[in-house]
């Protein structure tokens, strides 16, 4: 009789749900839109460095970060949002 070695089982992580307080916890900064293009590169590295962290999946990085737009920065969002709103329309 030939004793046969069982096979590492592979190890696959649990899949947790990322909400907005496990990205809010790493205290991310507001961005204005007031500042110049090398501070707001690194507001950004900072937001991905946290979604790495938390493991959240694309579409939730697009409503962590535009949560954290205010001011300017949230005015011009949402002229973009209707204006992608209104082509989208369009195509349709």
């Amino acid at each position: 009789m030939q004793l046969v070695a069982a096979q590492p089982r592979a190890m696959i992580p649990p899949v947790r749900s990322v909400i907005m307080e496990n990205f809010m916890c790493h205290k991310p900064a507001k961005f204005t839109g007031k500042a110049t293009l090398d501070e707001a590169d690194a507001w950004l590295r900072e937001c991905e460095k946290i979604f790495r962290v938390i493991e959240c999946i694309e579409a939730q990085k697009l409503t962590f970060a535009t949560f954290l737009l205010v001011i300017d920065a949230e005015y011009w969002c949402m002229g973009m949002q209707q204006q992608m709103q209104a082509r989208k329309e369009e195509v349709n």
